[in-house]
């Protein structure tokens, strides 16, 4: 991206600054991606959403409710088939809230048949 369509249109509509130097000191910077992933985010027209409240993981770290929401969607798909609409409850957690990175790692274990869980 060169430093003339710097910052782009988009950061324009999403933050309402329209001179560049209201813009914060992060989005100033061509290489920080995280103003543009943010704002990309809010304009794609994808409708954003956080996993609910679940009172078995009351913590403020998510990480056991991210594994178990994962483990729980496959074991739905297993036992209910691939179209049964209530496991994509647990997927929209799980993307929600999970790394991307422990998600392909968990998809890859399982392809490989080492997923340390019971499916």
């Amino acid at each position: 991206m060169s430093t003339k369509t710097w910052p782009p249109p988009i950061i324009n509509r999403v933050f309402g600054l329209m001179s560049r130097h209201k813009y914060p000191s992060w989005l100033r910077h061509p290489h920080c991606l995280r103003g543009i992933m943010s704002a990309t985010a809010i304009m794609s027209g994808d409708k954003l959403e956080t996993a609910p409240f679940d009172p078995r993981f009351p913590n403020q770290n998510q990480a056991k409710y991210c594994y178990q929401s994962f483990v729980d969607y496959h074991r739905c798909q297993k036992l209910k088939g691939e179209e049964y609409e209530p496991c994509e409850y647990f997927k929209k957690v799980f993307t929600s809230i999970c790394p991307n990175a422990w998600v392909e790692k968990w998809n890859d274990q399982l392809e490989a048949g080492s997923f340390p869980g019971t499916i």
